[in-house]
């Protein structure tokens, strides 16, 4: 006999299983996506289709499911639990429960710690745990081995090229901080544009592996910069790296001159040993396309200073050459100019600054 309201009663619906499970809280829902998008679909290419998201645009858990449930079986089912940790997630008792829930699954859980939260002030399931911050570019490289054939990645991932991942990581940091402030609460909007300033926290020890991990990442980044400008450009910022403006003589004068009116270079005229008036051009400030060329130079600088001794012996070993933007040899080795004219060479000395 059926019963009354049996009629009524709808299936059980639960989603179908994804290999990775974003757990956040809901009010970071922008940083979420932008993260998402940026870095795991576009950067590492894993399938949208493949990544559990309740804050994407159509919602991993079918209209009608059980919510908490769906959620609950999407997170067991998971191969990797990639946790957005922000002061939100810790206050959301919710996304605390899925953190503690990951952390029972070894080898599955992917944290990231977003600013302004520190590693040494991480407590509960977090407290020992090695955790990528979200404002390191050589933490969020590793995401390209953690999703790699030996990590948790698998026959369900094709994963991109290095160089697709590098772009993507460069694109993300560049949008970084707007995301971050967009979603800053009113006490850290606060403390951000006061004069007060947090510890940072302490950098994990560096080894030659992290080195070399890092480097290619940021050498990759600059490339990736260089490559969208004129010719014309990269080489005055080759020449500028070194102390030098770069001589325009046969092909390059025009073009400098094109770059001179789009405001990429500057150009003036020196005077060569025997007397004879050469014009020379160096990188300006005043396009976007070039400060982040200029950006892109400071972090490899600022990497290429802090790195171990055992990191500058292995490169020059390899290369017969410093690991420095100041040495020509080092932009042909790292390919940063890519198609360069060797003729440009003996007028180095003509375009010396005094």
């Amino acid at each position: 006999m059926t019963q009354p309201g049996a009629m009524n009663r709808q299936p059980q619906m639960t989603p179908p299983s994804r290999h990775v499970f974003v757990s956040h809280a809901g009010d970071d829902a922008e940083l979420v996506n932008y993260f998402v998008d940026t870095l795991l679909v576009r950067g590492l290419g894993i399938p949208a289709t493949e990544i559990f998201n309740t804050s994407a645009e159509t919602s991993p858990v079918p209209s009608g499911a059980n919510f908490n449930p769906a959620i609950r079986s999407a997170l067991v089912d998971a191969g990797v639990v990639v946790c957005l940790v922000t002061p939100r997630y810790m206050e959301r008792p919710f996304a605390v429960a899925e953190l503690g829930a990951a952390w029972a699954m070894e080898g599955r859980l992917v944290p990231v710690i977003v600013p302004p939260l520190e590693f040494e002030k991480l407590s509960g399931v977090l407290a020992g745990i090695q955790c990528l911050s979200l404002a390191s570019t050589k933490d969020l490289g590793e995401l390209y081995d953690r999703f790699g054939p030996d990590g948790c990645g698998g026959d369900w991932l094709k994963r991109n090229g290095f160089n697709t991942f590098s772009a993507a990581l460069t694109k993300f940091e560049k949008g970084l901080d707007a995301h971050l402030a967009r979603g800053a609460t009113p006490e850290q909007a606060t403390k951000s544009s006061g004069n007060t300033s947090t510890p940072a926290a302490p950098s994990p020890k560096r080894t030659l592996e992290s080195d070399k991990k890092e480097f290619a990442l940021l050498v990759g980044a600059l490339r990736e910069r260089l490559a969208e400008l004129p010719d014309v450009v990269r080489y005055a910022f080759r020449h500028d790296a070194n102390g030098h403006d770069l001589v325009l003589e046969g092909h390059l004068e025009s073009a400098a001159i094109d770059a001179e009116l789009r405001g990429m270079l500057e150009t003036t005229y020196t005077y060569s040993a025997s007397f004879e008036r050469i014009w020379v051009a160096s990188p300006t400030k005043g396009t976007q396309a070039n400060r982040d060329v200029f950006d892109a130079m400071k972090k490899l600088s600022t990497m290429l200073k802090n790195a171990t001794a055992e990191f500058h012996r292995d490169y020059e070993k390899k290369h017969d050459h410093p690991a420095r933007l100041n040495v020509y040899l080092f932009w042909d080795s790292e390919d940063l100019v890519m198609d360069e004219d060797d003729e440009l060479a003996p007028k180095l000395e003509l375009a010396k600054r005094k």
